[in-house]
């Protein structure tokens, strides 16, 4: 129970912004989990881990070149708190089951009524908060995209037959609320990507063909409708800077200072001028930092990934994790401490071979 309690409020807390005390503590919070979880037990690193603990330490050496040593601070701890999470959840054990479930659930109730509380009174919240709008015209919120992954347990015991509750339509219904609103077309690609996967890993492609169909329409009107709002490629923008920034640093500038990249077109083609302190993709993110140097997290994620695809031992935790990794694809909320812990703590549980 201890636990679990001090799992929920370390998430919350990461909810709210990317802040120094933040990931500060969600490292000192997801070690001491891991302590107080296997006080009897040996602790097991998951696959990939010695690969990732090489990515840590050239976070930390990248800190002597870095163009902001604060900035490239702030992604060392956040990532090394990933990981924390990352080991403590493969340890959980048999014990955690369905617990994981009801914390996403948890944390998407609380959130989405910060988020109504927000809208529907046009306060300000927090500007790195999960629940806040990324832009002064309020075209885009991040709690569609927290909200995929809650929509996925539902659906997911749907696609399984399992019995339906009233809780189950609540969620859904409510979670498609939110994610309409939310105008956010990263949300509804990743939830595209982690159904697909549950279908295919359930092998039941034929007998949920029509209702797969309806679904991918209705998420692509979404898609097409939040496009009308807002510019489509703009943020792409970034990733074709990101690319062109590792010819004039090979070695990166420091994690986090893609602005340092971004800033040298500025006086280029109306093309690629526009200027983010961000690119918007985790990898071309890692990579601007870093440089050739990045590749290590690369083929870390490729391993990773390949592991989960081939033999998730919690399918739901596997759609959980490919969701997120989708998301942080096309957007930045790689740079909030709970999705990033999230996708740590689903790719530790997909990975837990106790079950």
């Amino acid at each position: 129970m201890m636990t679990r309690i001090l799992l929920g409020i370390l998430l919350f807390a990461g909810g709210f912004g990317n802040w120094y005390f933040i990931t500060a503590g969600g490292l000192l919070g997801s070690i001491a989990l891991l302590l107080i979880n296997n006080r009897k037990s040996k602790i097991k690193f998951p696959y990939g881990f010695k690969l990732y603990l090489l990515f840590l330490i050239l976070l930390l050496t990248d800190l002597i070149i870095s163009v902001d040593k604060y900035e490239s601070l702030k992604f060392l701890l956040l990532f090394a708190s990933g990981g924390g999470f990352w080991v403590f959840a493969n340890n959980m054990g048999k014990n955690w089951d369905g617990k994981f479930e009801k914390i996403l659930i948890f944390l998407g109730l609380v959130f989405g009524v910060f988020y109504l509380i927000y809208a529907l009174f046009s306060l300000t919240p927090p500007v790195w908060g999960i629940f806040s709008f990324t832009s002064y015209e309020r075209t885009h919120n991040h709690i569609g995209d927290l909200w995929v992954l809650i929509l996925l347990v539902p659906i997911y015991k749907f696609l399984k037959g399992e019995k339906k509750k009233f809780t189950d339509y609540f969620l859904l219904g409510f979670g498609l609320i939110l994610l309409a609103a939310s105008l956010s077309r990263s949300a509804y690609v990743s939830l595209m990507v982690a159904i697909i996967f549950i279908l295919w890993k359930l092998n039941i492609w034929e007998k949920y063909k029509k209702v797969l169909l309806s679904s991918l329409g209705v998420l692509a009107i979404l898609f097409i409708s939040a496009s009308l709002l807002k510019p489509t490629f703009a943020n792409r923008i970034y990733f074709l800077q990101a690319v062109l920034g590792l010819y004039y640093y090979p070695l990166g500038v420091g994690v986090g200072n893609f602005s340092e990249v971004s800033s040298m077109f500025s006086n280029s083609s109306a093309l690629l001028r526009p200027f983010s302190t961000y690119v918007h993709n985790i990898v071309l993110e890692v990579l601007s930092g870093l440089g050739i140097l990045g590749l290590v997290f690369v083929y870390w994620l490729y391993k990773v990934i390949k592991d989960v695809l081939i033999h998730p031992n919690s399918l739901l935790s596997g759609a959980v994790f490919l969701a997120l990794f989708t998301n942080f694809f096309f957007d930045r909320t790689y740079l909030s401490p709970i999705m990033l812990w999230l996708w740590f703590i689903s790719l530790g549980l997909a990975q837990d071979r106790s079950k």
